[in-house]
């Protein structure tokens, strides 16, 4: 059986000036009828808190011509909004998933009570994050995109240390992504690194038959953006799916049609795992540094809570050498949101 993730994302979010909350829960309920009726499984969303971009960053992504940390915060809202949204995905009976963009966000969403997580291809190096998260022993489904295998061998490696359940989905970061690089064969090169692991496909063409070509080499998760219509503002609705074509593309996957479905060859790529060139753009925006999350005294026993991952690495350690701080002394005094090197 295959699940079908609608990534509804932000998507409730339509205008480039600002909305009310109430706007945004009602587009947002529209989306999760939307999905539901399409024949999706679980709606997802992302979920951002005031730790995952540093506060002096100026950061504008290759895919979305607006400021990251007014955006981010922007789209920080209120627990009372997450709680209202996941009991309405009840209501409709659709599974609740989001995506944590830091650890303050996936502190709420543990809050709220989610069921398993999902990592975003950005933050799969975030271990401050993933600390949390691996404690929780939650299934965590992990996307690739814009990593290395030894990079993804890191974070999988360090969340199966304390979690069971963990799926990978094959992922090329680029908006939207072309079927020449989409690299279809990388999805049975990821069954045998890891054969523990399920392994599935987080989808950002617009191609409808994409899915059923990955299921047909092993996919056992399709996750797709969704929009109510692709000419919406937001970073993400150019690269969605709207409801017919999601439609459309679930009929084609539980009508068993991906029996049929001879990969392209235009799709198909090299079996193996690397960054393709039109991700290359994306790491100095969403990769994390490692900084300090209050003040620090020198000679202090560092504890998780003195960590925290932001947006841009800047000049501090990578996100991944958290462990090699943790319970070590501090070397020496560090202010709130100071580089650790």
């Amino acid at each position: 059986m295959v699940e079908i993730i609608a990534e509804a994302g932000k998507n409730f979010v339509t205008t480039k000036e600002e909305q009310s909350l109430e706007v945004l829960m009602e587009e947002a309920k529209k989306l999760i009828r939307a999905a539901k009726e399409a024949g999706a499984d679980t709606i997802k969303w992302q979920a951002h808190a005031n730790d995952e971009i540093h506060p002096d960053a100026k950061l504008i992504s290759p895919h979305f011509d607006q400021d990251r940390y007014e955006w981010v915060k922007r789209n920080t809202y209120p627990f009372s909004f997450w709680v209202e949204l996941k009991k309405y995905c009840e209501v409709v009976d659709i599974e609740f998933l989001a995506t944590p963009m830091s650890k303050g966000a996936a502190i709420l969403l543990e809050k709220l009570g989610v069921e398993r997580w999902k990592i975003g291809s950005g933050d799969i190096l975030d271990f401050p994050m993933l600390d949390f998260i691996r404690k929780t022993s939650k299934p965590v489904i992990i996307s690739s995109g814009m990593s290395t295998l030894q990079e993804l061998k890191l974070a999988y490696n360090y969340l199966a240390e304390k979690v069971k359940d963990i799926t990978i989905l094959h992922c090329i970061s680029n908006y939207p992504c072309k079927l020449e690089d989409l690299n279809l064969l990388t999805i049975p090169f990821l069954k045998k690194q890891f054969p523990e692991a399920t392994i599935g496909f987080s989808d950002h063409s617009l191609d409808i038959s994409t899915g059923a070509m990955a299921i047909n080499l092993g996919a056992k998760i399709i996750e797709k953006h969704f929009t109510l219509d692709r000419n919406a503002w937001g970073p993400d609705h150019k690269v969605s799916l709207i409801p017919e074509e999601f439609r459309e593309m679930v009929q084609m996957i539980s009508n068993e049609g991906w029996t049929k479905m001879a990969p392209h060859p235009k799709c198909m790529g090299l079996e193996t795992k690397f960054i393709n060139e039109s991700e290359m753009q994306f790491r100095p925006i969403f990769r994390k540094g490692l900084y300090a999350s209050r003040n620090i005294s020198e000679g202090v026993i560092l504890s998780p809570d003195d960590f925290v991952a932001l947006r841009p690495r800047g000049n501090a350690e990578s996100s991944e050498n958290y462990p090699f701080f943790l319970d070590k002394m501090a070397a020496k005094t560090y202010k709130q949101f100071e580089a650790i090197k």
